[in-house]
């Protein structure tokens, strides 16, 4: 029988606090001459030659395998703050026996975290008709609100796959979900929280496999759901028993971007917008179709330049010329750049005016009356209030948020505003008050890194903005923010044109938001890096919240909008400590393919080494600090393992196969082994590190190889944990050849971000692409 890992209850679950006694000490530097500006004297040949609250969670699934906050205070401008250099283990391991419950299944003792949402997106906040519920749309599900005081009134997980959308009522909900392969629709009563089933969505019978569905829409009177493919084809199913009522595929030839698929005020007429790949200058196109004949009633089509953008709201009120309109952030690149709203009549998308704004809007809203329209700044992150149908300065402007909008809502009293931004924080704003009338938390920006504290009882998360979030790891509790006054938030997003007229936020960090957080030793400071993220790197004193020290490359960095004092790094995308937090190892890579890996020493910040590298995407240190491995992803590309103090590569490790992907490089913690997951192969090799062979080899069954990417070792050496896209997290003895009996599947798809094992290696934190933290209990 294979061995399973029993689940740790939360009742049972004692977080013993474990104070690292740390003392000062002075490093060696690698035996390399550094000039009086710091940076390496050579660069080295690839050969190495010198030259919130708490959600519970009750969706988790725990299975076996079949047979088969206080805000921190603000940082200085100047960092003369020296960090100290500590020796010993960062994260001591507890010897505490662990108690364990008579249960032979893991559990997730923990789930928190309300989701974020990509700008852009269509998502945001939303008040039905009835002012009971205030309805928050994310990467997470929907979240429904009281409109008075902000409690939750329920939590629907309901992770994003691309599409949904809320009834104009605000009592229903679609979303799009996957059933082994399908493509499905999840529907969902808003008013008591409740699944109302799900239905199968019609294809075209010539549709390739890979398209999938990009738009939904709920009629009026939300007898009828709309489907809109990738490709365009377009099909519509009747609520609530899923039958087939139409499926159109007259735009399959030459949709390019499904844009936006709309019912209007009275259900009579479905309308789809797209860009257009087929008729030239003809960028973006308009079709009518009437719900009872299922023909086109209308076709417009416009030129570049001329088109509602990537998302906006429409007005639940008729125009003055009888045809609903709607409201889109627009930028115009005619020799000055123009930013505002333009009020689009929605039949023939014909421009009714244009409302100028001194940038760029994040976020758009409008009351339920059509009177008030609100939107918000994405430079002052401001919120502004006018009438809908007056081209007119703010009536009202309220502070907004710390961070970028991505939601505003209107009440139809004129008085009664909501926003819910990247700083984590649903704000409620009433006229004649610049002081929020209500907030909730929980809204977390996109998060990546995770790391936990040496009490096993605080977690750490990094956000794609750059601050990091302090979380009492079993109750979700915000404890601390560490951000930045400086941090140059404009940066992460920049205004783009895309073929001159479709304007969007584009987010220059990766698509995940790619923050990673590493943890010095004794606890008392963090590293963190942002790939593609424009930053330096940045030593946090977790004491103050603050930044102790960044370090950049000056041959890699660029002027920024951190002042001259402080420079930027050019993909400064992955970073390694050494065990006792004196040597740092961050890869560099550029637009010139001038890919280098750079040494650093943390107390003082300087460049130690440069060392040439191919591409880098996993680099880690050996627990003595004295190897460093790195591994790519090119094809054919050896894991190599590295001496920091020479730079000398001191081993190439030839992999077993030409496709070969290595996604992760860990060191158990004795040093004995390094282990390799290739996804590929789907396999993870544990090589000796005395003889660089292979001591072991798993090999992952095919059938649960969902593209394995993330790998985790406990604090004792006894455990991995291995994550897939599918939603899995499995679990391996090194030295075994077979994966425990037991793992943790969630009950959607959701792609793991990061993990990372608590120090007494009773507690394994996630993060997904839903943006929600769960944590598991284990035991070795």
């Amino acid at each position: 029988m294979r061995p399973a890992i029993q689940l740790k209850l939360s009742s049972l679950l004692a977080v013993s606090l474990i104070v690292s006694s740390c003392t000062s000490g002075s490093a060696s530097p690698p035996t390399t001459a550094v000039s009086s500006a710091g940076s390496s004297s050579a660069v080295e040949s690839e050969s190495g030659a010198a030259p919130t609250d708490t959600i519970a969670s009750t969706q988790a699934i725990s299975t076996s395998r079949p047979a088969s906050q206080p805000t921190a205070e603000p940082s200085p401008t100047s960092l003369p703050v020296e960090l100290p250099v500590f020796t010993g283990p960062p994260n001591p391991v507890s010897n505490e026996p662990i108690s364990l419950a008579s249960v032979a299944k893991l559990g997730v003792l923990a789930e928190y975290g309300l989701g974020t949402a990509p700008l852009g997106s269509g998502y945001g906040l939303q008040l039905s008709l009835d002012g009971q519920r205030l309805i928050v749309e994310s990467t997470a599900g929907f979240a429904v609100l009281s409109p008075v005081d902000l409690t939750l009134q329920h939590f629907i997980a309901a992770p994003d796959l691309g599409a949904r959308a809320v009834s104009r009522d605000g009592t229903q909900a679609a979303n799009l979900a996957d059933r082994e392969g399908e493509e499905i629709v999840q529907l969902w009563d808003l008013v008591s929280g409740q699944s109302l089933g799900e239905h199968s969505l019609p294809r075209w019978p010539t549709q390739k496999d890979y398209v999938r569905v990009a738009l939904l829409d709920i009629s009026p009177d939300n007898s009828l759901l709309a489907a809109v493919y990738s490709d365009g084809v377009v099909s519509v199913i009747d609520l609530p028993d899923g039958n087939t009522v139409k499926v159109l595929a007259w735009y399959i030839d030459y949709t390019d971007t499904p844009m936006f698929v709309h019912f209007n005020l009275t259900g009579s007429m479905l309308y789809f917008i797209f860009l257009d790949v087929g008729y030239g200058d003809q960028g973006i196109q308009s079709r009518g179709i009437d719900t009872t004949s299922w023909t086109e009633e209308s076709d417009f089509a416009t030129k570049k330049g001329r088109g509602p953008s990537s998302y906006g709201v429409f007005s639940p009120t008729l125009s003055d010329t009888g045809f609903e309109f709607g409201y889109f952030p627009v930028t115009y690149y005619g020799g000055q750049p123009r930013w505002g709203i333009d009020v689009f009549d929605f039949t023939t998308l014909y421009e009714r005016y244009f409302l100028e704004m001194p940038d760029y809007p994040s976020a758009v809203g409008i009351s339920s009356d059509g009177r008030w329209l609100v939107s918000a700044s994405s430079v002052t992150d401001k919120v502004e209030v006018r009438e809908a149908e007056k081209n007119r300065p703010p009536l009202f402007t309220f502070p907004g948020h710390d961070n970028l909008v991505w939601g505003v809502a209107a009440a139809p009293d004129g008085q009664t505003f909501y926003s819910v931004g990247l700083d984590g924080m649903l704000r409620k704003w009433v006229a004649g008050s610049q002081t929020p009338a209500a907030e909730r938390g929980g809204f977390l920006p996109t998060l990546d890194g995770i790391t936990f504290a040496s009490d096993s009882g605080r977690l750490r998360a990094a956000a794609l903005t750059g601050s990091i979030f302090e979380i009492d790891a079993l109750t979700g509790e915000m404890l601390r923010t560490f951000s930045d006054p400086r941090e140059p938030r404009r940066y992460y997003w920049k205004v783009s044109s895309f073929h001159d007229f479709f304007p969007e936020f584009r987010r220059v960090a990766s698509a995940e938001g790619d923050c990673t957080i590493v943890p010095g030793t004794g606890d008392a400071w963090l590293a963190q890096t942002c790939e593609y993220g424009f930053l330096p790197i940045r030593l946090w004193d977790t004491a103050l919240g603050s930044v102790a020290r960044t370090i950049s490359d000056v041959s890699y960095t660029v002027q920024d909008k951190w002042g001259p004092r402080l420079t930027s790094s050019i993909g400064n995308g992955l970073m390694a400590l050494s065990s006792d937090g004196q040597w740092m190892a961050a890869t560099y890579y550029t637009p010139l393919g001038n890919n280098a890996i750079r040494i650093f020493e943390t107390s003082s910040g300087r460049l130690m080494r440069t060392i040439a590298s191919r591409r880098v995407d996993t680099i880690v240190f050996s627990p003595d600090g004295t190897r460093l491995a790195t591994a790519g992803w090119e094809a054919k590309q050896p894991i190599r393992i590295l001496d920091p103090q020479t730079g000398k590569v001191v081993k190439e490790i030839r992999l077993s196969q030409d496709s070969s992907l290595i996604e992760a490089l860990v060191f158990t913690p004795d040093g004995s082994l390094l282990l390799a997951l290739d996804s590929n192969a789907g396999t993870v090799e544990a090589y000796a590190t005395t003889s660089w062979e292979v001591a072991h080899r798993l090999t992952i069954p095919a059938e649960l190889n969902y593209g394995i990417e993330q790998m985790r070792v406990s604090p004792d050496g006894s455990l991995v944990a291995l994550s897939d896209y599918n939603g899995a997290i499995n679990f391996w003895a090194p030295g075994s050849d077979s994966l425990l009996s037991d793992l943790v599947q969630f009950p959607y798809p959701v792609r793991v971000r990061e993990m990372a094992f608590s120090p007494d290696g009773r507690l394994l934190a996630v993060v997904g692409t839903d943006n929600r933290i769960r944590i598991i209990g284990v035991t070795p």
